[in-house]
């Protein structure tokens, strides 16, 4: 009896020994393909670049992305005389496109009224496609005790 007893227990503890060694090769197994993976992506990613700098990007080795930084320098200073010609064009496009948002002629009203807006489209309390609906946002300031007056008078 004694030995059948002694036999079943080197049997469980054989069993458990080779549970515990399967789930540390695991383990170990899974460490190394998270370490594989990690360093696949910091590769790809190629951490050591400095991202403030702004070059030109080649992405998929068949599109181009342009820096535009010459194209921010003339708009600052005013000056489009070292850009080529395709630059002046793109320059002559964004100058109209923040005319049409600069307005240094806004009324309060205006002002207050695009503010609303961008802080609604900011934290996204609405999406930008439900608020293109609207033809005129009108906003009421509350009407003073004076004005009550005039409006009883």
């Amino acid at each position: 009896m004694e030995q059948k007893s002694n036999k079943g227990g080197r049997v469980l503890l054989a069993i458990i020994l080779v549970l515990v060694l399967c789930t540390t090769a695991l383990s170990v197994i899974t460490m190394m393909t998270q370490f594989q993976i990690r360093s696949k992506v910091d590769k790809a990613l190629d951490m050591n670049v400095d991202t403030g700098a702004e070059d030109d990007v080649v992405i998929a080795d068949e599109f181009t992305i342009r820096s535009t930084l010459q194209i921010s320098d003339a708009y600052k200073n005013g000056t489009a005389d070292s850009l080529s010609d395709k630059d002046k064009e793109t320059l002559d496009m964004a100058k109209d496109v923040l005319s049409k948002i600069i307005k240094d002629g806004m009324t309060d009203y205006e002002k207050m009224k695009d503010d609303l807006t961008n802080h609604l489209i900011d934290t996204r309390e609405f999406k930008p496609e439900f608020l293109n609906r609207f033809d005129e946002i009108c906003l009421f300031k509350p009407l003073s005790k004076e004005d009550l007056r005039k409006i009883t008078d």
